[in-house]
């Protein structure tokens, strides 16, 4: 079981009611008003935090050569099933660690400086991913790549997996909204997963040349049958449309007297909403939209006024704008696949019948 308290935040109702612009923020569920007739409530019982099954080998250098050699070596499973990648630092970097980070590989790196632990050192991944219910009985949306290491245990990486047997993940799980406590406490309750679909690599990666994400999309499913659940959309969202989406993004630390000015507490891993408009699609399969994001909220829902998914958060634009992002908000627009694409990419309406609102 896990609790995080909900502080007190003022200001945000004006915030909400106007569609003029995105505004930067990780606002707090339980002091925004959702538009129209949306239930704040079972928004929030609807969205899970994943806990993924990456970690990191960190090293440090003297040389910038040194570093590129170390993180391009091929990730490796370790027997507990995580799947371990490769990431260094110079040691010019050291300095850094004198004063607060919120740039998560950096803030591992000097947890591991300040304890004194000798380099190489394996670290488990400190930022989650997000998913929601999208069936009464207990099927998740998510990210494919929220599940690397679920993905490579059960060798469907490059072939995809489109319904059959639930294959069970070594080490992902996830973390469950039980209860809202009267002083604003969320209880979580943590569960096993089970793999039900996902994209095949060429999918997910259509364009190895620039990164970019295609349809990075996949389904999960838990023992745990829910009443809250989130309907799929059928459509692209409107250039300029408001768009709002929920999930766990992880710290970044920002200003902390800009922070205090705009009024919402800083991400911290624990359950968030922002709102953005939308830029209109993309790709055939992905949408643009500027809501706040940072690390931890990939694969959390996107959603409209009427609180029907979308798309799912996936990607910032450049790794340059995720970098500047996680510290300072600049407006970045992210790829969303479109979910109407992803029902029919599982064919969710013959194999997942269950699931909420495909066509």
């Amino acid at each position: 079981m896990r609790s995080t308290l909900m502080t007190f935040f003022c200001g945000i109702l004006l915030f909400f009611s106007t569609a003029s612009s995105a505004r930067e923020g990780f606002f707090d569920p339980l002091k925004v008003q959702f538009p129209g007739s949306l239930d704040r409530q079972h928004m929030m019982y609807s969205v899970v935090k994943i806990h993924g099954g990456d970690a990191y080998n960190y090293n440090v250098f003297k040389t910038e050569e040194e570093k590129l050699r170390w993180e391009n070596n091929p990730a490796y499973e370790q027997s507990d099933g995580y799947l371990v990648y490769h990431k260094a630092f110079l040691e010019s970097d050291l300095p850094l660690c004198s004063k607060p980070t919120g740039e998560p590989h950096l803030r591992d790196f000097c947890q591991i400086v300040l304890q004194g632990r000798k380099f190489p050192q394996v670290v488990s991944s400190s930022i989650p991913g997000s998913g929601s219910f999208v069936s009464p009985d207990g099927y998740i949306l998510t990210v494919r790549h929220a599940l690397n290491s679920c993905i490579r245990f059960t060798g469907t990486g490059n072939t995809g997996k489109y319904g059959g047997a639930l294959m069970p993940c070594k080490v992902e799980t996830v973390d469950v909204l039980t209860e809202i406590k009267s002083d604003g406490t969320l209880i979580y309750e943590n569960f096993k997963i089970s793999l039900a679909a996902n994209a095949s690599r060429l999918e997910a990666f259509p364009d190895p040349n620039n990164r970019r994400t295609g349809m990075d999309a996949a389904l999960i499913k838990i023992d745990f049958k829910s009443i809250h659940f989130l309907e799929m959309g059928n459509r692209v969202p409107d250039v300029n449309e408001r768009l709002f989406q929920l999930g766990f993004p992880g710290i970044s630390l920002r200003n902390p007297e800009w922070i205090a000015k705009l009024g919402y507490r800083d991400a911290d891993a624990s359950l968030r909403v922002s709102v953005g408009l939308s830029f209109g699609q993309e790709y055939p399969e992905s949408f643009l939209a500027d809501a706040d994001t940072g690390k931890g909220n990939s694969g959390g829902p996107v959603f409209d006024e009427q609180g029907k998914i979308l798309g799912i958060v996936s990607q910032a634009m450049s790794s340059e704008a995720l970098r500047v992002s996680a510290l300072q908000y600049n407006g970045s627009p992210i790829r969303h696949p479109i979910v109407a694409k992803i029902c029919e990419l599982f064919k969710v309406r013959i194999l997942f019948p269950t699931i909420a609102g495909c066509r």
